[in-house]
C-alpha cells in the first residue's frame, strides 16, 4: 500500500494455491488485458487537455471518466489459468481491503452463473447497506443470450448498480429491464454492444 502514488496505491493478487488473500501472491495473471482496459477507462490519465502542444492535447481525449482517481487493484485471475480466484471472505479479503484505504467506489467485471442472489450478492448488499459512502459497480455478466436469466451474480443484488448493453432496438429494452428489474422504478438500459 502506498497512498502517495500517482495512480495505483494497492495491488493486490491472487494467492497461491489455496492460501488466503492476505498471504503469498502469484505474479499478476491479467494475461487478456481486461482489467487493464476497465482500469484505464475509469482512471487513466493520458495527458493534460489544456497543455500547450497540440499533440499533448490530443490525448487528453484517452483520459478515462475519473482522471484524478487513484485505484486499489484487486487481480483475481489466476496466472496458471482463465480462471478467477475470489476470495472465500469477500468482505475481509476484498471489500475491506480497499474501504480501509480510501476507496469507496468499487468497480467490478466479474461474476459467475447462474445469476441467483447467493452468498457475494447477499454479503456485497450487507456491506454497502452499513455504509452510506460505499458504491459497488458491477458488469451484468456476459450471457446476453440467455434473455431475462442473463444477469449474473453479484450483479443481482440490489444495493449496487450492474451496467450492462443489450443489441437490441430501445423499446426490447425496456421491456426486458423491466422484467428483471422490478424492484427499479426506472430501469436504465441503453441499446449498445459488448
Amino acid at each position: 500500500v502506498n497512498t502517495n502514488h500517482r495512480k495505483i496505491i494497492a495491488y493486490y493478487t491472487a494467492p497461491i494455491d489455496d492460501e488466503h488473500w492476505s498471504g503469498n501472491p502469484a505474479p499478476p495473471g491479467d494475461t487478456d488485458g481486461h482489467g487493464t482496459h476497465t482500469a484505464g477507462s475509469i482512471a487513466a490519465f493520458a495527458l493534460s487537455p489544456t497543455a500547450d502542444s497540440p499533440t499533448i492535447q490530443r490525448l487528453g481525449q484517452y483520459n478515462g471518466m475519473a482522471p484524478d482517481a487513484k485505484l486499489v487493484i484487486f487481480d483475481f485471475q489466476n496466472p496458471n489459468s482463465r480462471d478467477l480466484t475470489l476470495p472465500a471472505d469477500i468482505r475481509g479479503d476484498f471489500l475491506d481491503k480497499g474501504y480501509n484505504i480510501g476507496a469507496t467506489i468499487s468497480s467490478n467485471s466479474w461474476g459467475s452463473f447462474p445469476g441467483v442472489y447467493d452468498s457475494f450478492s447477499l454479503d456485497i448488499d450487507s456491506y454497502v447497506a452499513e455504509r452510506d459512502d460505499f458504491l459497488f459497480i458491477v458488469a451484468a455478466g456476459n450471457k446476453g443470450e440467455d434473455g431475462p436469466l442473463s444477469v449474473s451474480t453479484p450483479a443481482i443484488a440490489k444495493n449496487i448498480i450492474a451496467v450492462g448493453a443489450s443489441r437490441n432496438s430501445m423499446s426490447s429494452c425496456i421491456y426486458i429491464g423491466l422484467l428483471f428489474c422490478l424492484r427499479v422504478d426506472a430501469p436504465v438500459i441503453e441499446a449498445g454492444t459488448f
